[in-house]
């Protein structure tokens, strides 16, 4: 698998990625900031089942439940 392929995995049920997953540990930062300097933009737009996603720009868009990602990570 190359890399690109590897950061688009979606590598749980709920369709996330290793991103996402990262974020979601809340202890991860490294792991996310070594991600984040191989993404490409493209690949940050990438959803998961719940419609987050991790682009920056992106950060007013709602996930199906109606939330945003700023609201999530409190």
């Amino acid at each position: 698998m190359d890399l690109r392929a590897a950061l688009e995995a979606k590598i749980t049920v709920k369709e996330d990625t290793a991103l996402h997953v990262a974020v979601g540990t809340g202890k991860a930062n490294h792991i996310v900031k070594y991600l984040l300097t191989k993404m490409s933009q493209h690949q940050l737009t990438l959803k998961n089942k719940d419609g987050n996603t991790l682009r920056p720009d992106l950060n007013r868009v709602e996930n199906n439940c109606g939330f945003i990602p700023l609201i999530e990570a409190v």
